[in-house]
């Protein structure tokens, strides 16, 4: 399991790095940090998410 330091978690780029060293990222925020976090991967097929938030039902 990865954790992101809580100094980081707000850096784009430590979570893009994050989210791509990780088999499946599971998200449990809020509706617009789920739609920020999700386009921060735009465009990178191999990064997988569960997303706990109502934001991609």
């Amino acid at each position: 399991m990865l954790h992101i330091d809580e100094a980081q978690r707000k850096d784009p780029d430590v979570r893009l790095q994050l989210m791509h060293d990780s088999d499946i990222t599971i998200l449990c925020l809020p509706d617009e940090a789920a739609h920020e976090a999700v386009a921060l991967a735009d465009g990178v097929a191999s990064i997988r998410f569960i997303d706990a938030s109502t934001a991609h039902r």
